[in-house]
């Protein structure tokens, strides 16, 4: 009677040999792996995919919840009502009644609204003279002129890294500002800015 290498009889349950065969033909029957560690390792199947998949959306709705509001408030730039003087130099003195409290004031550059007239005031336009008697400069007044300063409040004005911005003007001490009321259009120049108050508290400068 032949044997087998082990000593085993053929005529042995071969059964065992039969299902070691089968194993390895067919590595689907095994449901799991064994890790480096001799530990059995469980397969990712597509339900452990929609878990993590929901997982990470709900983590993300979380996030939005408690930092979004606050990141929106953050990025709202601070607003001002702001009082600015402008003066007007060489202005006819028959001109002067065309300018009056309450006037709504555009900027004749970029024709937005920049404010409203809330005070006027006025004064002689005084130019230089030589006096030959005494070889001096003088000044003396100049007939039918005047140099007027009218002080403009407006709200929304944004901080600049130069100066305000109102409307699409910004402007700042010492800038030209062209001037359209509803009955003249005349150049001018900033002469003071003072902030009066802030209108959205609750952003941040």
């Amino acid at each position: 009677m032949p044997r087998l290498p082990c000593g085993r009889s053929c005529t042995a349950d071969n059964s065992l040999i039969i299902r070691y065969k089968a194993e390895r033909n067919d590595p689907m029957e095994n449901k799991t792996t064994e890790a480096p560690g001799g530990k059995k390792r469980g397969r990712f199947n597509f339900i452990d995919f929609i878990l993590i998949a929901v997982a990470l959306v709900a983590l993300g709705v979380l996030v939005y919840i408690v930092v979004g509001p606050k990141a929106s408030k953050t990025a709202q730039p601070a607003t001002f009502s702001v009082q600015y003087t402008v003066e007007i130099k060489h202005l006819r003195e028959d001109w002067r009644d065309l300018i009056g409290i309450g006037d709504v004031v555009t900027d004749a550059d970029s024709l937005t609204t920049i404010g409203t007239v809330t005070d006027i005031s006025y004064q002689n336009e005084l130019c230089s003279s030589y006096d030959s008697r005494t070889g001096e400069v003088i000044y003396v007044e100049h007939p039918d002129y005047v140099t007027m300063r009218v002080t403009i409040e407006t709200d929304s004005v944004t901080k600049t890294e130069n100066g305000y911005l109102a409307g699409k003007k910004e402007f700042c001490i010492g800038t030209s500002v062209a001037l359209r009321l509803p009955k003249l259009r005349i150049d001018s120049y900033c002469k003071s800015i003072e902030v009066i108050g802030e209108v959205n508290k609750d952003a941040v400068n």
